[in-house]
């Protein structure tokens, strides 16, 4: 894959809304890179098409980690994220936002993609026009 490139996505407060919205609101995040989402519809799955077993990951094929699937706890999510912006690197929170499924691709394929680090993210907002 290529360069990483952002698009506006969602923000969180459109996150936080649309997750009141969901029978088990529940924050995916990835074991081994810094991708996250709050929508079901946007995991990937290992293996191949028929695979007896797929599990569900990040766009890079890493294992997820969960919320609960309750409100409070995909809301803790994010206000976790806000007490501790400066984890993110240089552009704090913009950073984490940017490493939602919603916001980060893959500049030759233009599909959701994942960095392993948080850097990848404020050097791609960085070089936002």
């Amino acid at each position: 894959m290529g360069q990483l490139i952002i698009r506006r996505g969602k923000t969180l407060e459109q996150i936080e809304a649309e997750l009141r919205d969901f029978d088990h609101p529940t924050i995916y995040y990835a074991a081994h890179t810094c991708w996250w989402t709050h929508n079901p519809a946007h995991l990937a799955r290992t293996g191949k098409e028929g695979d007896s077993i797929r599990l569900p990951c990040d766009p890079r094929g890493s294992v997820l980690f969960m919320t609960s699937g309750e409100l409070s706890s995909a809301l803790g999510f994010i206000t976790a994220a806000r007490s501790n912006a400066a984890h993110y690197g240089k552009h704090g929170l913009r950073a984490f936002v940017a490493a939602h499924h919603e916001s980060s691709f893959d500049k030759t394929s233009g599909l959701p993609w994942s960095e392993r680090r948080w850097l990848a993210y404020n050097d791609a907002l960085d070089a936002m026009p």
